[in-house]
């Protein structure tokens, strides 16, 4: 199943945000600041990226790469759990590989016809933009 990597979304956000009229440090710093990013919030960042997941697959994924509990014996919990954007890549890769993860309507398009895809990341790492 194909979906954006943080990489090539956060390439794809640069050029819309640029062509909206933010300069690129702007446009970088605002891209920027959805890190740390709270568990619920991995939902939308998931549709955006071309995957439907659930905040119950956040939590069996916690449940699958932790022991289930803070060092100071706290359940981890979905909700109150932040996550950087390597965690958000490695938990995405889990629910496709896992088969939790559903293709939204732009990841169906992305798998279909992956030439769109190529060519809208080409002009994201053109430079020119």
């Amino acid at each position: 199943m194909r979906f954006l990597s943080n990489t090539e979304y956060e390439a794809v956000l640069l050029l819309a945000l640029k062509r909206l009229g933010l300069t690129e440090t702007q446009a970088k710093t605002l891209i920027a600041a959805r890190w740390p990013m709270p568990g619920p919030s991995l939902v939308g960042e998931a549709e955006g990226r071309g995957l439907i997941v659930t905040l119950q697959d956040i939590q069996a994924w916690l449940d699958t790469v932790t022991d289930g509990c803070w060092a100071d014996g706290e359940p981890i919990c979905a909700e109150n759990t932040l996550f950087n954007d390597d965690l958000a890549d490695k938990f995405f890769a889990w629910c496709v590989q896992t088969g939790r993860a559903k293709p939204t309507l732009v990841g169906h398009l992305m798998e279909n016809n992956p030439v769109p895809v190529k060519r809208i990341l080409q002009l994201a790492n053109s430079g020119s933009n």
